[in-house]
């Protein structure tokens, strides 16, 4: 799941820019459509990869263990997933709800 953490590069820019008040620029704009590429390219399948990965891959390896362990195996990415999810559901909904604004603030 380390490749989830190239979403930080953008919205570690993304938070810059708006503590320097550049949210007016372009940059501000191509780096808010980048960091919702990469969440929803990202994010949203790592999950489910992971899960695929414990179920099919390495389910032998788990099947002879205490339930705790595989209880936590299987829940954690299941955690990850659902912060993961909403995480990208929200900056969809922000991103669409300032195009929106400023489509009509354009017409």
């Amino acid at each position: 799941m380390m490749t989830t953490e190239l979403t930080v590069l953008p919205a570690n820019i993304h938070w810059y820019l708006k503590v320097f008040n550049k949210t007016n620029s372009s940059f501000y704009e191509m780096n808010k459509l980048f960091r919702l590429f990469l969440f929803l390219t990202l994010r949203v399948f790592a999950g489910p990869f992971v899960l695929y990965g414990i179920t099919i891959k390495q389910g032998r390896q788990y099947s002879f263990q205490h339930w705790f362990l595989k209880a936590i195996v299987y829940c954690f990415p299941i955690f990850l997933s659902y912060l993961n999810w909403n995480w990208t559901l929200k900056l969809v909904k922000i991103y669409m709800a300032q195009k929106r604004k400023r489509n009509s603030l354009s017409q």
